[in-house]
């Protein structure tokens, strides 16, 4: 619809071009001064002081929107405090937390489902092994307690004995018979590690293994009854020492004094564990010293030192008659034609097996001494334990048998199968189970649910994520919040709850190679955004997005399949920028940096697999304000050095928009903004500039193009703006006045107030003053006139459209000449040319300094519809 507005009615507002160059009705400066289409050029409405409250040292205030509801944020960032009050200053809430403690400009507040996100840009996120403060978020967590793995003693506080607990995997391995199959000759075998872990010096780990492996060899006879089947089993013991001496900032052998720092420790030692058994068992019998890549630095290798291997000892071997039918106390087992007939063969020979290796002894009282097991009727499962503080004993098993007839989950240390179908139906509690090789899935049986769940060999979690507050209040309270956030009550107790809810981004599913860190770890977050459903954070290696509906989570919970609702992290090359804020426009989602726009399309829907950072336009952009959606226009300034406000539209091609253009081009002298915020349906934005004045644009628009782009300055004395919070019916300008934080209210530019502020009249009678040089001029109580483009001149004349009485009063520079004062009552007069129509002269004689201060005495309007001067030469000043 076309809005038929009078020309110069649109086109009002400060323009720093020469005169030949600017628009009509465009001025040099305009000081408290509203556009207005329907009244034309007119004072700004009044700016009411509705409450003050002492500012604490080291806060700031930030105003907030939770359910609907306007609130503010205080926010001591010295003490860690964080505030919730009414838009009256009311506190409603508070918590604090030593995360909230860092510098002035580090914070970002955003809600997110009634959900209030606190960022701290200056903590760097970092991983840490799931403590038990999290076993709560997931079922999949595992239930035991580590305590197999304890570094030395001495070097672990009392209190935290048991903080392993969720922190690592318990070393168990099984061997489970999932049918029948023929198998005339195989062999299982038993790996018993002693691993003794002392510290040497204060700065190395010293481990000493000592590994025993036991051998039960199987041969079903020839395949046929006639001939018996025979069990031997063997015996051998090696050892081996590892020295990983401490290198780099940080003592990891040391008293650690966090949970997470010492789960960490241990599972470190885990590390190191599991590489000097694997390599063990792994190479040829002779003594030698071998060198491993050391886990905790690619650069440096280790030493371990491989003692030489003995000669395996063999035992006396056992028949299987030939009658196939073999007689033990768990029942009976048939073996016939070299085919075991029952599922319960293997678990079965295997006992028998040991069992007859115990009454040999080779080296051990028994062969299940020291080892957790549990023989069940198609499965055979070993597990470690702890037998001192230094000492544990962590077995493992293998066998030759196919994956047809039974599944060997082979180390304790890092067990495996080839496939899910080869999961027994059940074993003991939380056994961890790796399956496949290239991208691994990791299963664990839960007893308690009987069933087999998605897990990770170390469950672990992001530190110095986002903070989570959730804001409890009274049914009374949030009533009262509803009807209107503006009002004070004097008997009000502060009855609500700003909870901590953070949940951790934990990742409990596959590993490093299948659900690999986000990119941001070891580095801050920039910037935090919400976009469809997803937390959205930011930095220079990218943009990363949550799982939807789960803002808390930036790991894949499942590494089966690729879910639309998986997290997502994007980089491109060709758009590389320091990410700070982004922006949802025209369904997109647009992201800022310093000298970068970038584009992430996502309006019709935002997933894994179509996902992309393109470059949108390469702009200037000062980061430290965020850009502002105001109607069909993204905004957002480009320096902090002067006002360079630009503009970013829906262009041609719909999923992409313009490249940015200055909308303040004309005046870029007008100041430098700190702070946006704008109001659709009113056109109005207010930058806040760090001082007393604040710049203001009111604009119309039809389409893309501008009926009115009208800049101008406003200014409440001594009020130095922070922040504005657009109501239905008024605007609400906090910030400091004085030592206080106040609240100052002002009517919407569509009514019109009387124009004089807060303060007492007779004490500032030109408090509110305006700078013009311009015809057709409307103004309410006060007005400054002076000359435009510094020229010195001699005669000012007025010309009225009504009757006004109004008191002028000279101000020269100088101060050596006292002002002049005058009234006058000058009456319009329709078709007569009378003083009125002719000019009023209020001045004679001034330089390019002198200003005149008009006030108008009576109540209404004082109506100027022309404002000139001129400048003689000498000659001419002689002849007045």
């Amino acid at each position: 619809m076309q809005i038929l507005i009078p020309e110069h009615s649109l086109l009002q507002g400060v323009s720093e071009q020469p005169l030949h160059l600017r628009k009509q009705g465009q001025v040099e400066g305009m000081l408290n001064m509203l556009p207005d289409v329907v009244r034309g050029l007119r004072r700004r409405n009044a700016a009411v002081l509705l409450r003050t409250v002492p500012k604490a040292e080291n806060q700031v205030l930030r105003p907030i929107k939770i359910a609907g509801i306007p609130l503010l944020l205080q926010h001591d960032y010295f003490r860690g405090v964080l505030q919730v009050h009414s838009l009256a200053f009311q506190k409603l809430a508070e918590t604090q937390d030593a995360y909230l403690v860092g510098q002035k400009d580090a914070f970002q507040y955003i809600v997110y489902n009634e959900t209030l996100f606190v960022l701290n840009r200056r903590k760097t996120i970092s991983t840490a092994p799931i403590s038990w403060n999290t076993k709560n978020t997931n079922d999949v967590v595992r239930q035991h307690i580590a305590n197999w793995t304890y570094v030395p003693r001495q070097y672990i506080k009392d209190s935290f004995l048991g903080v392993a607990k969720y922190a690592l995997n318990y070393p168990c391995t099984f061997l489970y018979a999932k049918s029948s199959d023929a198998h005339l000759t195989w062999s299982a075998i038993l790996v018993k590690d002693y691993i003794t872990r002392t510290v040497v010096n204060g700065n190395t780990l010293r481990l000493q293994l000592q590994q025993r492996v036991y051998g039960v060899h199987v041969q079903n006879g020839s395949g046929t009854e006639s001939q018996d089947g025979f069990i031997t089993p063997t015996f051998y013991e090696r050892s081996a020492s590892l020295d990983v001496p401490v290198q780099g900032d940080w003592n990891w052998l040391a008293e650690q004094t966090e949970p997470a720092l010492v789960a960490r420790q241990q599972r470190l030692v885990h590390e190191y564990i599991g590489m000097l058994c694997q390599v063990t068992y792994s190479y040829d019998d002779r003594a030698q010293q071998v060198e491993i890549t050391d886990i905790l630095d690619s650069t440096r290798v280790q030493q371990i030192q491989l003692g030489a291997r003995a000669p395996a000892a063999t035992g006396a071997t056992e028949k299987i008659p030939n009658t196939g039918i073999w007689e033990h106390s768990k029942g009976k087992l048939q073996i016939t034609r070299g085919t075991i007939t029952s599922n319960a063969g293997i678990p079965f020979a295997i006992h028998q097996a040991w069992g007859y290796m115990h009454n040999r002894s080779f080296g051990s009282k028994t062969i299940y001494q020291d080892i957790n097991y549990s023989i069940q009727p198609d499965s055979v499962y070993v597990g470690a334990t702890r037998l001192s503080d230094d000492t544990i004993c962590i077995p493992s098993l293998y066998t030759t048998l196919g994956s047809t007839y039974a599944v060997a989950a082979g180390s304790s240390l890092n067990p495996s199968i080839p496939d899910v179908a080869d999961l027994p139906p059940s074993l003991p509690d939380w056994m961890l189970v790796r399956i496949g090789k290239v991208n691994p899935e990791y299963f664990e049986y839960n007893k308690r649910t009987g069933q087999w769940v998605e897990s990770t060999m170390y469950p672990q979690e992001l530190l110095n994520m986002p903070k989570q507050y959730q804001l409890e209040l009274s049914a009374g309270t949030l009533q009262a919040l509803q009807q209107g956030s503006t009002r004070y009550f004097d008997s009000f107790t502060a009855d609500g709850k700003l909870k901590d809810i953070t949940k951790s981004t934990t990742m409990y599913a596959g590993d490093a190679t299948s659900n690999p860190d986000p990119e941001f770890i070891g580095n801050s977050i920039n910037g935090v955004a919400v976009y469809q459903g997803r937390l959205v954070l930011m930095n220079s290696d990218g943009v990363f997005f949550s799982a939807i509906n789960k803002p808390w989570q930036f790991y894949r919970e499942t590494v089966k399949d690729t879910q639309d609702t998986d997290p997502i992290s994007l980089y491109n090359p060709q758009a590389v920028g320091n990410w700070r804020w982004a922006v949802e426009f025209n369904q997109d989602l647009y992201v800022f940096s310093s000298d970068t726009q970038g584009l992430i399309r996502g309006r019709n829907g935002l997933t894994v697999k179509q996902a992309a950072l393109l470059l949108n336009s390469s702009s200037a952009c000062d980061t430290d304000v965020q850009p502002h959606l105001q109607g069909t226009t993204l905004l957002f300034s480009s320096t902090p050095s002067y006002l360079d406000i630009r503009q970013m539209l829906v262009g041609a091609v719909a999923d992409t928009a313009t490249t940015p253009s200055s909308i303040t081009a004309h005046c870029p002298s007008l100041g430098t903004v700190k702070e946006l915020f704008g109001h659709d349906s009113s056109g109005l934005l207010i930058c806040s500039t760090g001082g007393t004045k604040f710049l203001v644009q009111r604009s119309i628009k039809e389409g893309n193009e501008y009926l009115q782009n009208a800049w101008g300055i406003w200014e409440i004395r001594g009020f130095v703006l922070h922040s504005v919070v657009y109501l239905d019916k008024q605007i609400l300008l906090y910030g400091l006045y004085g030592e206080n934080w106040s609240c100052w209210s002002m009517q919407y530019p569509t009514e019109q107030t009387k124009a004089v502020d807060t303060v007492n009249k007779q004490d500032y009678p030109f408090v509110s003053t305006v700078t013009i040089a311009a015809p057709v001029v409307k103004s309410g109580d006060n007005l400054l006139v002076e000359p435009q483009l510094n020229m010195r001149w001699v005669q000012l004349f007025l010309q009225m459209q009504s009757a006004s009485e109004f008191q002028a009063i000279v101000q020269h520079p100088t101060g050596d000449r006292p002002a002049v004062q005058c009234s006058s009552v000058v009456q319009h007069r329709t078709g007569l040319r009378t003083a009125a129509t002719k000019g009023v002269p209020v001045l004679v004689q001034g330089d390019m300094d002198t200003k005149v201060k008009l006030r108008s005495i009576l109540d209404a309007d004082m109506t100027l519809s022309y404002v000139s001067y001129n400048v003689r030469t000498k000659q001419s000043i002689r002849q007045l």
